[in-house]
C-alpha cells in the first residue's frame, strides 16, 4: 500500500477517535449505557437529518 495512503488512513483514524472522545465527553450525561457511542451518534444523526438514502 502506498505510504502516503497509509499515513492518511492513520490520520483519519486519529481524527475519528478524537471526535468520538469529544462527543462522549460532551454528551456523556445523555448517553444510554446500553448503546455504544457510535450507535448514539448515529441515532442522533437520524434524529436531526432524517433517514439516510443509500446510493447504488
Amino acid at each position: 500500500m502506498d505510504k502516503e495512503l497509509v499515513h492518511l488512513i492513520k490520520e483519519i483514524n486519529q481524527v475519528e477517535y478524537k471526535t468520538n472522545l469529544r462527543l462522549t465527553e460532551e454528551f456523556s450525561s445523555l448517553l444510554d449505557e446500553t448503546l455504544t457511542t457510535k450507535q448514539t451518534v448515529f441515532l442522533n444523526l437520524l434524529q436531526t437529518k432524517g433517514p439516510f438514502k443509500l446510493m447504488n
